[in-house]
């Protein structure tokens, strides 16, 4: 998981970003005592939200109504935690070929990438990849049908 080194915030500020309900973990890291101690102790650990994850019908790339919240959560997210890269990596389930299914992922990717552009999140910080098949959730044999595998899943990195 990414995580960003941040000086010390408030608790308000904490308790904001934990209300925000963003998936922010924030961790206070105490610097050691003693001569060896950094000029700047206290620093806080914030780790990156996310990973999202949408799921498609079999044999799709079109976005599930229900897809629209989660993804407008990643575009408020991201207008919140500033400048990361966003990774968009389209998955499918072990029905069909496999070069099928990679390009299968690759096309959800895509289309996720299409609605967070449209949401206004420039196109080159939205990079996407895809796994096809060879990255299931629930690891099934071959030709199962198996929907949490036919996913996509969003997550930042620094920029």
């Amino acid at each position: 998981m990414t995580s960003l080194r941040l000086p010390r915030v408030s608790s308000a500020l904490m308790l904001a970003l934990l209300v925000a309900g963003c998936q922010h973990t924030v961790t206070t890291v105490e610097a050691p005592s003693g001569p060896a101690s950094p000029p700047h102790a206290g620093p806080v650990l914030v780790q990156a939200p996310g990973p999202w994850g949408i799921y498609f019908d079999l044999d799709q790339v079109e976005l599930k109504p229900e897809a629209a919240p989660i993804l407008d959560l990643v575009v408020a997210t991201y207008g919140r935690f500033g400048r990361s890269a966003i990774v968009v990596s389209g998955h499918g389930d072990t029905t069909g070929s496999s070069p099928y299914n990679l390009q299968l992922g690759q096309r959800r990717a895509e289309a996720v990438k299409a609605y967070l552009v449209a949401k206004g999140i420039a196109p080159n910080f939205v990079s996407t990849n895809t796994d096809g098949e060879e990255d299931p959730l629930i690891p099934t044999p071959d030709e199962v049908k198996e929907q949490r595998n036919r996913r996509v899943e969003i997550s930042f990195t620094p920029a």
